[in-house]
């Protein structure tokens, strides 16, 4: 299907300000969209199953098999870690983990710092510091730092390390953007990692650590998940590229075919994906209206075409994440109760955690931390 595509024209490095344009192709192309009950997906949009989950009414099975935090207590399987505090992010690496914690909520600081496995910690940044994101193989991660030179530019500079949690690109990269930056997930040896701009007017861009190379995306506003490519399936992305009359973000879902090119797949202005399978066949999307606390529907669409598969009714959501068997993870809500939840992509779900009170009104964030993918 000879969709949209588009190409870059010019990598830059360092620190330098330039930029690629990456221009799309194909004229008189276009991607399907999600709900146009086109002949290529004739049934998108149209829900095929619909589960309710209710967390009180759910069997308990086992505990979750990927790292995840309760509190400040990082569990991964039989290990237990304890942190300094609740961590606002963290991903998991060879070596331990690379977690983010706020240091002072009134001044929106944050603190980097890699987690042995052993519980030994060392900091990698305080500040205005960001998530971090990792590769699939564990073996290395990003993050950002921005400030405000005496100039009033605002510097973002861009960091990785590896999976030792040795910092192997201290900073040598930068970005001179009124946006701060969060790393998404890494595409491929050409891309690297996706980062999405905070606030500002600022584009996605692409960097590739191990050569200090970036580009920037001059047509995709917002990158909403990231799949990495494997030897059995190319990279995915969520683009956001516009936003429609009611101010709803319009995605469009692309896959990455050769030397810094991809190809528009399907567009919604509905579908909102936030998370790739690891097999990259399927993604999880949300109402793109949704706002507040979180979304009360996870919906499972087909990767490559945005036919929907399952409907989660889960009243309130705030993190996914995937388990390695395909199984998702995730936090669900009944009233002020809370559990980690696991269901296939075929509806079967049951707790991975037990049922706990937690007040959403006293504190709107999940006692539960899954990591970031």
């Amino acid at each position: 299907m000879a969709l949209g595509v588009a190409t870059a024209a010019l990598v830059f490095s360092g620190s330098a300000a330039l930029a690629t344009t990456l221009q799309p192709g194909a004229e008189g192309t276009r991607a399907v969209h999600a709900g146009d009950g086109s002949a290529q997906s004739e049934d998108v949009g149209l829900p095929k199953q619909y589960r309710t989950v209710d967390i009180l009414r759910l069997r308990q099975g086992e505990a979750p098999a990927i790292p995840w935090a309760d509190g400040a207590v990082l569990q991964d399987g039989d290990a237990r870690v304890q942190l300094g505090s609740a961590p606002d992010s963290f991903v998991e690496l060879t070596g331990g983990y690379a977690v983010r914690s706020r240091l002072d909520e009134s001044a929106d600081t944050w603190r980097l710092d890699f987690v042995r496995r052993n519980g030994s910690v060392e900091e990698l940044g305080r500040g205005p510091v960001s998530a971090p994101a990792a590769s699939r193989d564990k073996e290395r991660f990003v993050w950002t730092t921005s400030k405000t030179g005496p100039d009033g530019s605002h510097v973002v500079s861009l960091y990785s390390g590896l999976g030792d949690g040795s910092v192997d690109n201290p900073g040598t990269f930068s970005l001179v953007s009124d946006s701060d930056y969060t790393p998404m997930g890494y595409v491929n040896e050409d891309f690297g990692f996706l980062l999405n701009p905070e606030g500002g007017t600022g584009r996605v861009e692409a960097w590739q650590p191990t050569t200090d190379d970036g580009s920037t995306l001059f047509q995709e506003l917002q990158v909403t998940a990231v799949s990495e490519e494997d030897a059995n399936h190319a990279a995915w992305a969520s683009f956001v590229r516009q936003y429609d009359g009611e101010g709803r973000p319009c995605t469009t879902t692309v896959a990455f075919t050769g030397l810094l090119e991809y190809e528009d797949q399907w567009s919604s202005c509905e579908l909102y994906p936030i998370s790739f399978s690891p097999d990259g066949r399927y993604a999880v999307a949300v109402d793109s209206r949704t706002d507040g606390l979180g979304p009360g529907e996870l919906i499972i669409v087909d990767t490559a075409t945005g036919r929907r598969r399952m409907v989660l009714d889960v009243e309130v959501t705030q993190q996914v994440a995937w388990e390695p068997n395909g199984r998702l993870l995730f936090d669900a809500w009944h009233g002020t109760k809370v559990a980690l939840v696991r269901c296939t992509v075929a509806g079967a779900c049951e707790r991975a955690t037990s049922v706990r009170t937690h007040d959403l009104g006293h504190d709107p964030r999940s006692p539960f931390t899954l990591p970031r993918q």
